[in-house]
């Protein structure tokens, strides 16, 4: 329900006829009866694994002799490995199937998202290009909004495929008011794949530690904070579900903020409304009570809960594995620091395989040692590999293999590695390792390290400050055809000019991190930039597709 959430809602589908709602899981896990000639919808995404939890429905149906209208309704498309397995199955005859093709959900007042969390892997992976589709015509409606840039700049693979798909929708369709002008600059698209650091980092901005914590889902984010824990009633009636999205002014300010000076923040705010309630409690005049009662009572409750509930969300993350916190932000790191590891840091990772931690944490540090060092050795691979397998089952073989074949966990010596710009190359060549000669201190908050506490900043960010300084060389350089731009020729005439606005692309998901360093960018260059991606991620989001599940 979370991203029909952000654009209708459980309250306008009840209005609109719908009787009652389920989690389809739940729903046919504990079925026991169903009225006759009603209307089911299914709404699902294109996920293949969904379709044994449908057939399990119809056959129950099916067995009690029942006549339901059953509907499936795929978002935000059919894709063809759904719908080649869908006909497999059977169903073709038994269920309707349509597509709702939802285009971007609106997360905040500058960043947009199709919210498809397997187009890292479909694209990668199982090599189904079927999302760029539904993203060029998503964009092409954005353009709609905003008008036509007049450069696309591409940097991979699947951007440059997703430029083209937009080129042959501009040489079709004609925008209303393509009048020559356009109220923006650039369009920049990346491939995931070429920054495979960022996604596999602890953020350090407030609302990245809650996601990746938590876990943010459309802008609400579950928990259950000490004092729900400790009340009964409250326990009964589930976790707290905490809105994030740009209506809360207090999370709006503080979602950036680093880690450290969230506590201090929320304690000021909390103040604040302390010190406004004491002045409004010397009001005189029964006017002047009922004035206050009825337009800023309800108000300050609300911001104080809000207060409440976030200085209790940042407790938590504090409270809950300290020690380990530290020691993977240390190993993190020093690997992205030196481009490289040691046999301390190799034990390291062995222990944390050994200690059973989530498969996807060990994951992330193994994807890490191998992206940021240019790949594992042979010997270091198949040790890596054997206690991986030993620890989480022979049955993830499979898993490994997925990270091999989307780059994640590579070889060293294999000469397809060769072939591309390794993490060290390019950066140190983008300056997106910190430079201790240059940056005095990498830490302060005002500069694009502050997320990884003066470590790394994400590629993206240089790019653009590339882009907008006119600096191509060493880019061209590093990445060749890799990289391409696309003058259009209706825009010609506004090429040259100071950047003021841009939109960004991200192809196979975006996280919380790389959207706070984009903010610091449109404020350190005057510009605006909309932030489009295909997903929200962080690491465990970006690697959950990959994971074969046994039990599916």
């Amino acid at each position: 329900m979370r991203p029909l959430d952000r654009f209708c809602g459980a309250a306008f589908l009840k209005s609109n006829g719908v009787s009652k709602i389920f989690q389809l899981e739940d729903y046919c896990s504990t079925i026991t009866n169903v009225d006759d000639n009603v209307h089911v919808l299914l709404l699902i995404r294109s996920e293949t694994s969904v379709l044994n939890t449908i057939k399990t429905f119809v056959n129950v149906i099916d067995a009690r002799k029942q006549v339901v209208n059953l509907h499936v309704i795929v978002v935000p498309r059919v894709t063809e490995a759904f719908r080649n397995l869908f006909e497999m199955e059977g169903l073709c005859d038994l269920v309707t199937c349509t597509e709702l093709p939802v285009e971007f959900l609106p997360l905040d007042v500058d960043l947009i998202s199709l919210e498809m969390p397997n187009v890292f892997k479909e694209l990668v992976l199982d090599k189904d290009l079927t999302a760029l589709s539904l993203l060029a015509s998503s964009l092409w409606a954005i353009q709609g909004f905003f008008g036509i840039p007049h450069t696309i700049y591409s940097l991979g693979g699947c951007s440059k495929l997703l430029s083209e798909l937009m080129q042959n929708q501009e040489s079709f369709e004609k925008l209303a008011h393509d009048d020559g002008d356009s109220d923006v600059d650039l369009i920049f698209l990346m491939d995931r794949s070429e920054d495979l650091v960022s996604p596999l980092l602890s953020p350090l901005t407030f609302q990245g530690a809650l996601d990746d914590h938590f876990g943010i889902n459309c802008c609400y984010m579950e928990f259950n904070p000490p004092t729900a824990a400790s009340n009964t009633e409250e326990r009964k009636s589930g976790p707290t579900i905490l809105t994030l999205g740009p209506e809360i002014e207090v999370f709006a300010q503080a979602k950036d903020l680093h880690f450290a000076q969230v506590s201090e923040f929320v304690r000021a705010k909390l103040q604040e409304l302390d010190e406004i309630k004491e002045s409004k409690s010397g009001l005189k005049g029964i006017s002047d009570l009922k004035s206050f009662v009825a337009n800023d009572l309800r108000k300050f409750q609300q911001e104080s809960n809000i207060l409440k509930n976030l200085l209790a969300a940042v407790d938590m993350v504090i409270a809950v594995g300290r020690h380990t916190r530290v020691k993977q932000l240390q190993l993190e790191q020093s690997v992205i620091a030196r481009c490289s590891y040691d046999k301390s840091e190799l034990t390291q990772l062995e222990n944390i395989m050994c200690q059973q931690v989530p498969i996807e944490t060990a994951l992330k540090n193994i994807a890490l040692f191998s992206v940021a060092s240019g790949g594992l050795s042979s010997g270091d691979l198949k040790l890596v590999k054997t206690r991986f397998l030993h620890c989480y089952g022979y049955e993830h073989l499979i898993t490994f293999s997925n990270l091999e074949q989307t780059g994640l966990v590579v070889c060293n010596s294999d000469p397809v590695t060769k072939k591309l710009p390794m993490f060290s190359t390019w950066a140190k060549k983008l300056g997106c390792l910190i430079n201790p000669n240059v940056v005095a201190d990498g830490s302060k908050f005002d500069n694009p390290y502050y997320a990884t506490n003066g470590t790394f900043c994400p590629l993206i960010y240089k790019f653009l400050e590339c882009i907008c300084l006119n600096k191509f060389e060493e880019v061209t350089k590093l990445y060749g055809q890799n990289f391409q731009n696309r003058s259009i020729q209706s825009q010609s005439h506004r090429t040259g000019k100071k950047v003021k606005s841009i939109i960004v692309c991200v192809i196979g998901g975006l996280t919380y991190l790389e959207c706070a360093i984009l903010r610091l960018f449109a404020v350190k260059f005057s510009v605006n930039v909309l932030i489009t991606t295909t997903c929200m991620i962080n690491s465990k989001k970006f690697l959950s597709p990959l994971i074969e599940r046994i039990d599916s």
